[in-house]
């Protein structure tokens, strides 16, 4: 915010950051699901606070009800690795 020209920059893409921020936030997701298992796992980030569990509990909920785990191995099915 050294210049005028930056302030008016930070200024037109305000609203912007905002939007990412909110779809980037851990509270938002509540986690990442793991791969590679044969059931649904969500790793909580540290510090991690009550609505980010609420959202990572709601998460791996739909995963199961989705039947992600199922998918996954189905679509890789015949796959060597």
């Amino acid at each position: 915010m050294a210049s005028l020209g930056t302030k008016i920059a930070a200024l037109l893409i305000k609203k912007q950051m905002r939007q990412i921020k909110a779809k980037l936030s851990g509270d938002a997701k509540g986690g990442a699901i793991l791969l590679g298992l044969r059931g649904v796992v969500l790793i909580g980030h540290g510090a991690t606070s009550v609505e980010a569990v609420k959202n990572g509990t709601l998460a791996a909920a739909e995963a199961v009800r989705a039947g992600l785990v199922e998918n996954v191995a189905n679509s890789m099915d015949g796959i060597v690795l």
